[in-house]
């Protein structure tokens, strides 16, 4: 452990291993505070025993440390007969200082001499409702890690500002439902390097991130994706979004996914393909500042839901309509823009029959 200032530095040691354990899922789990000694676990502890930790009130002198440091090493791993890793899934959930909630927590993964920190296949929860982490680097994580799962991995993190995803491999996973649910602070995503081909489940995967404003996602392979309900709900500070390399050919739901985009003046969708989508409710609903909206490509013959798909689109002045709409979706998709319109002649004392 080391103490610069106010800023408290945590390295797990070397000798952090357990050839008995056999599941520390919640090795973290009730950390409030950060001890002021290392762990430390020999062979023969259980894993009750590591499920349990609970450092509390370690840290003296009230108030005075401001940030935490944890380093992950290399080592940080032990032989058990499938090679497992001590991080496994909701390691670090709920990370959070309750004492002290202006707490800072930084998550270093590092690697020494080529080796990296091995990584469970399930990520599920990992760092979920972790209130005191500011800062991920998975820099020093094995590349090769089989990792399946990134559901909820980052949910309710919400002070996280900065994850430096190198070496995080997601050629394998599958789900990652609200993966950064909730993540109120992220102001800059860049995941440039996901591999998502095997992604079925996008749901809520952005919610919420009401601070984002640049997201880099120009990697996303969306050809196995089932889902993309409320994907982008309540992102208010996105202002422009290119999904034209989306193939949403397998796409089912697609209920609130552009919901509370409020600042959203941009949006491409020419090539969405949604024959297979049956819920499209709420879709653009409040996406205020939407002037344009090129729906040509969808396809509503299969759409059983639609209702409120453009409710308070107020600036909306000009949408392309979609194919194979019924004449039912069709009058509601109409009626939706020419009351948009109306909006807008009104704002500026326009007589509607001028422009008729």
């Amino acid at each position: 452990m080391k103490m610069i200032g106010k800023v408290l530095t945590l390295l797990c040691p070397y000798t952090f291993a357990a050839k008995a354990t056999t599941d520390a899922t919640v090795i973290f789990n009730g950390c409030y505070t950060t001890p002021n000694e290392y762990f430390k676990f020999e062979a023969g502890w259980g894993n009750n025993v590591i499920n349990r930790v609970s450092v509390k009130d370690k840290i003296t002198d009230k108030g005075e440390i401001e940030e935490v440091t944890l380093i992950i090493p290399s080592e940080f791993t032990y032989n058990g007969e499938k090679a497992q890793t001590l991080i496994q899934g909701r390691a670090f959930k709920r990370l959070y200082n309750r004492t002290r909630p202006n707490l800072k927590v930084k998550l270093i993964f590092q690697s020494k001499n080529g080796t990296y920190v091995n990584f469970p296949e399930d990520c599920a929860r990992m760092f979920c409702d972790s209130g005191s982490i500011v800062a991920i680097d998975f820099s020093g994580i094995n590349p090769k890690a089989q990792i399946y799962t990134t559901r909820m991995m980052f949910w309710l993190c919400n002070r996280l500002k900065n994850i430096n995803f190198t070496n995080f491999n997601t050629s394998n996973v599958t789900n990652m439902e609200s993966m950064f649910h909730y993540c109120c602070e992220l102001e800059k995503l860049d995941l440039s390097n996901f591999n998502t081909k095997k992604v079925t489940n996008m749901l809520m995967l952005f919610g919420e991130c009401n601070k984002l404003k640049d997201l880099n996602i120009s990697s996303f392979n969306t050809r196995n994706v089932t889902t993309m309900q409320s994907m982008f709900n309540g992102c208010r500070s996105l202002k422009s979004l290119d999904l034209s390399h989306f193939d949403t050919r397998n796409v089912e739901e697609m209920a609130w996914m552009f919901d509370k985009c409020t600042s959203l003046t941009s949006l491409k969708l020419d090539k969405f393909k949604t024959e297979k989508v049956s819920d499209m409710c709420y879709m653009f609903r409040q996406c205020h500042n939407l002037q344009e909206l090129d729906l040509s490509s969808f396809n509503m013959k299969n759409t059983k839901y639609y209702g409120d798909m453009l409710e308070d689109c107020e600036n909306l002045v000009y949408a392309d309509l979609p194919t194979n709409a019924s004449a039912e979706q069709d009058a509601y998709i109409k009626g939706t823009a020419l009351q948009a319109v109306c909006s807008q002649l009104q704002k500026h004392d326009t007589d509607l029959g001028e422009v008729i």
